[in-house]
């Protein structure tokens, strides 16, 4: 289970990185050297901002969706501290 939150909050991370290097500052959409100016023939300006902005509030809200509910989710046994204690307590060595 812990895996398959890394997986997300990495693949998560790296398309809110994009999103966010991928509008422009000024509030005009998509670079049009990133697309070749087809974003803005398909979408439109506004529109592919809009597209953007709306995606990054998403995958902000899901990094910290995923991050409050990893307390619940991952097994709170799986520190390395109580895997050496089982190991100890395996081998008889712990008094």
């Amino acid at each position: 289970m812990t895996l398959l939150f890394v997986i997300l909050l990495v693949l998560s991370a790296l398309f809110i990185a994009l999103f966010i290097l991928i509008q422009n500052p000024k509030g005009g959409g998509m670079d049009s050297n990133i697309m070749g100016g087809a974003g803005n023939q398909i979408f439109g300006v506004q529109q592919s901002a809009n597209i953007l902005e709306r995606g990054t509030w998403i995958l902000g809200i899901f990094i910290l969706v995923l991050c409050l509910s990893s307390v619940w989710f991952i097994d709170k046994k799986s520190s390395s501290n109580t895997r050496e204690e089982t190991y100890l307590e395996k081998m008889n060595l712990k008094k």
